[in-house]
């Protein structure tokens, strides 16, 4: 599963993570991608648009054979809800990154590893579910 660090990171080379998210794509070059779309919503923007030739490398890297979009569907209402219950404060975290970690606890999907530079946000659910963080 890609996060949407990842793909900030990898477009931007002026990003702390940039060489990292290159390295990283080399690991997982052929590997099955699972895509959260709301991971696109976040990083998809007006900025990355206007920029012709990194858009077009990402477009080239969103529709490989190896790619696959996940729904948010199934997830998102309850997150809404959870997300705007106090309990949220326990630990900050934004929606798409509660959704995501739906995802990961979902027992549906076998996620053998999720790439993201924001390690915090997923360690303890990882962890629990036996999911690897990239990069390490």
């Amino acid at each position: 599963m890609l996060d949407s660090s990842f793909w900030i990171a990898l477009a931007d080379e002026s990003d702390q993570w940039h060489s990292d998210a290159i390295a990283t794509l080399d690991v997982i070059e052929d590997r099955l991608w699972l895509i959260p779309w709301p991971t696109l919503y976040e990083f998809i923007n007006t900025r990355l648009m206007r920029q012709k030739e990194k858009a077009f490398g990402i477009r080239r890297k969103l529709s490989g054979p190896r790619v696959h979009y996940v729904d948010d569907a199934p997830y998102r209402t309850r997150c809404l809800e959870e997300y705007m219950d106090a309990r949220i404060f326990q630990q900050p975290l934004s929606l798409v990154d509660s959704v995501m970690r739906a995802m990961l606890s979902d027992p549906q999907f076998r996620i053998s590893c999720l790439v993201t530079f924001n390690l915090r946000d997923f360690e303890d659910v990882c962890a629990q579910t036996g999911v690897i963080l990239l990069p390490d």
